[in-house]
């Protein structure tokens, strides 16, 4: 038997020197039963569990998604496959008994994603949800059919078609990015490589992993464990980076005060009236995945940047509202944070609604550049906090460095 070198800091499958780095899908497996085993013998699970290497170095990996019945254990590992990704390297996700948002968001977070489906949430519906989301529609992906069986089918696409199409029950949806997917690659012998152009040939490269595997290996992962995928991106993106017209657009150090006050916290609810070119929901959503932003306009050339701005910024938690503030808010969630950066004349019907709606200890949040507005606001919530933002940004001339105004802003904050 092989003895392993305890080492001072276990390795990375990112700090190893030579051709490929990574771990297998056997080092996943045999971390996976040991912790099973560890469980089964002390009744809890371990933290992590470390593994010796073929090459006798040790590694320390994280069980995630981890069952413990009376006579038996079950463990999930998530693998790592380095710089040789195959199939089996990313996120393993099903939409079974959970929200399809908090799949849709993790499978953006993911540089790849297999997704086990069931008969509401099917393939078409999940490849609309992810293009509404601002995930490109030329985003590759295969639909594994009846894994296993004589009917068995693996079609190769893009989320445009598979939107399209209705697909077998029993099916497995995985999504690669964009130019990724000819990477992807088992290795096989001559005798076994697909002989035709058939867009389906893929099948070869997929089928080998057993459906039961696949089933075990998607549906075992708690909705609890989604979210450690989710990376939340600091918020501050340049103004120059949005699509909009005219100048509409709540600047970038207002963006940063107004979301620093709102403080969305994970599984809240955030609305954006008055979201013009949809800077403030987009930062909003990106800050915090796991929360839930709707960003209400009425006019449509703004919601066309919108738009845009969720193709350039894909943010699955984002859900864009067309219409006029208070009276399309009617039908969404109560919130737990707002934001009112237009108001197209309806600020004291808008204060109103929120103050109605909004959950006990939630902000309100309003950017006004009008003394109008002001006091319109003033007269609503006349316990607010109030703070008057200048700001100036440095712009060459001439070789050296002005500052250059922007216009004075009112940062109207209020909690319920």
């Amino acid at each position: 038997m092989m003895s392993c070198d305890v080492m001072d800091a276990p390795i990375s499958p990112r700090d190893r020197r030579g051709m490929r780095t990574g771990f297998t899908t056997g080092t996943n497996a045999a971390a996976a039963a040991k912790a099973a085993t560890l469980a089964l013998l002390t009744e809890i699970w371990p933290e992590t569990v470390t593994v010796c290497l073929p090459t006798g170095e040790t590694t320390i990996m994280t069980p995630v998604a981890c069952r413990l019945a009376a006579e038996s254990a079950q463990c999930c590992m998530i693998k790592d496959g380095g710089d040789d990704p195959d199939v089996t390297h990313g996120a393993l996700l099903s939409v079974h008994g959970r929200p399809l948002a908090e799949v849709v968001r993790a499978a953006c977070a993911a540089t790849k994603a297999a997704i086990l489906t069931d008969d509401l949430h099917t393939p078409a519906r999940i490849a609309q949800t992810l293009m509404d989301a601002g995930v490109s529609a030329n985003r590759p992906c295969a639909i594994c059919e009846n894994l296993g069986d004589p009917e068995q089918r693996i079609v190769r696409t893009h989320l445009a078609d598979a939107a399209g199409q209705v697909f077998a029950a029993l099916n497995v949806f995985v999504v690669w990015p964009e130019g990724g997917i000819a990477d992807i690659r088992y290795p096989i012998s001559d005798s076994e490589k697909p002989t035709s152009d058939d867009p389906s040939a893929i099948g070869y490269q997929l089928s080998a992993i057993p459906p039961s595997a696949i089933g075990y290996r998607l549906s075992a992962i708690p909705p609890s464990a989604i979210g450690y995928r989710l990376s939340a991106h600091p918020p501050g993106i340049p103004d120059a980076d949005f699509s909009t017209t005219g100048g509409l657009l709540t600047r970038r150090e207002i963006r940063l005060l107004s979301l620093a006050e709102l403080a969305i916290q994970p599984g809240e609810v955030c609305w954006d009236l008055g979201a013009g070119s949809g800077a403030v929901s987009i930062e909003a959503a990106r800050g915090q995945p796991m929360a839930t932003v709707y960003a209400v306009e009425r006019r449509g050339l703004m919601c066309d940047h919108i738009r845009e701005n969720m193709r350039r910024f894909p943010v699955p938690n984002l859900h864009l509202v067309e219409g006029t503030a208070p009276a399309v808010c009617a039908d969404l969630p109560n919130p737990h944070a707002v934001f009112i950066g237009g108001s197209g004349g309806h600020l004291a019907e808008m204060i109103t609604l929120v103050r109605q709606r909004l959950h006990p200890g939630g902000c309100l949040v309003l950017a006004l550049v009008t003394l109008e507005n002001l006091q319109a606001a003033r007269d609503c919530l006349p316990d607010a906090r109030v703070a008057q933002v200048q700001v100036s940004v440095g712009a060459p001339i001439l070789g050296m460095l002005r500052l250059e105004a922007h216009n004075p802003v009112f940062v109207v904050s209020w909690r319920s």
